[in-house]
């Protein structure tokens, strides 16, 4: 069966194997749809519903994912590398041992998600939802988190961080601490450069209203 020709009606499908390249499925219905050992290769899956699916040992490469919606899937050992998934929606899934590989997952949803063992490796996570349901073993590296937003609670401080991330939040604290001496030290521990650059981001005013 053709993908392609049956992407409107592609619910509860079964796909065992297969590499699958320039494939156009944007918009398709692929809700609760099975996918094991499969490959996408600069294929176009955005808004596509995967809502309710399930994902085994798959790997998706320079593929658009652009507002995807995974909502209650199931995946596991996934490795998604290169993919545009900007507002692409996890939530209520549940995500093991998947590797997200330079991709854009800028405002992209993970409300209520569980995650375990998910790395975020040179990610944008711009405006992203993180507030997950469940997570152990999460780690950022390299992943611009700005304007990310999250619930301080042990779902999103037991995840790993590599030192660019950790010091964004020392200048952060820096920022606002009330006291002289502990603020020169979150700034030292920061990088002046550092500190220069979240004030910056900071400081700058929101564009002034036009005026015709």
């Amino acid at each position: 069966m053709s993908l392609v020709s049956h992407k409107r009606r592609l619910q509860g499908h079964v796909q065992e194997g297969g590499v699958f390249t320039k494939v156009d499925l944007r918009s398709g219905q692929c809700f609760q749809s099975s996918w094991e050992s499969v490959t996408f290769e600069d294929s176009q899956l955005s808004m596509v519903h995967f809502v309710n699916s399930r994902w085994i040992s798959c790997h998706l490469v320079r593929t658009t994912l652009y507002g995807s919606n995974w909502n209650a899937a199931s995946l596991r050992g996934l490795v998604i590398e290169d993919c545009d998934m900007e507002q692409a929606s996890f939530a209520g899934a549940v995500l093991h041992d998947i590797h997200f590989r330079n991709c854009r997952m800028s405002y992209a949803s993970f409300v209520g998600a569980t995650l375990h063992d998910v790395v975020f490796d040179n990610c944008v996570l711009h405006g992203a939802d993180l507030n997950y349901a469940a997570a152990t073993g999460v780690q950022y590296s390299k992943c611009n988190l700005w304007s990310a937003v999250t619930s301080f609670g042990c779902t999103f401080w037991n995840s790993g961080f590599d030192i660019e991330a950790c010091n964004r939040f020392a200048a952060l604290l820096a920022r606002v601490h009330p006291d002289p001496a502990s603020k020169e030290i979150l700034t030292k521990l920061a990088g002046s450069l550092t500190c220069k650059a979240v004030n910056r981001l900071m400081d700058e005013q929101p564009d002034p209203e036009p005026t015709f």
